[in-house]
């Protein structure tokens, strides 16, 4: 009884994901697989760095657009932001606060009028854009300045 019931609960969860990624167009189901690839190690790198136990690296594959990547593959940008996480990381303060101040880390696709690399409630998000880098000093100020709010 309770296994119907759990599957009964489940199967709309698992229809949606199939839907969703029906959704992409071929060429952003194509980037998103080399992407997850990528995220996967990258991830990896900042959990080790950071003591975090992130999943993923959370995007919006759906707003991809090829002509917005023409030099350098998503997972290249968003590789910046982990090589922040990974810097901050390295002060035993910063990381304790980033442990307990961030838990989701994404990398979106979508252009944003706003800052490129924002702290939000709970989560860094990196809008993605190949000719603006939000990496580095000023990626690293961005995160611990609200780290230290």
């Amino acid at each position: 009884m309770k296994a119907t019931m759990f599957l009964a609960l489940l199967a709309p969860v698992a229809l949606a994901s199939v839907a969703y990624a029906a959704d992409l167009k071929p060429a952003q189901e194509e980037a998103k697989t080399k992407f997850d690839v990528m995220a996967k190690s990258m991830t990896t790198e900042i959990n080790a760095a950071c003591g975090t136990k992130f999943d993923t690296i959370k995007t919006d594959f759906e707003n991809y657009d090829a002509s917005h990547f023409t030099r350098q593959a998503p997972g290249t940008v968003c590789s910046e932001l982990t090589y922040d996480l990974k810097e901050i990381c390295k002060s035993a303060p910063y990381k304790k606060a980033l442990q307990s101040k961030i838990k989701t880390v994404s990398c979106m696709m979508k252009a944003s009028s706003g800052p490129q690399l924002e702290v939000t409630r709970g989560g860094v998000v990196l809008h993605l854009n190949q000719d603006q880098s939000a990496s580095g000093a000023v990626g690293i100020n961005v995160i611990k300045a609200a780290l230290d709010k």
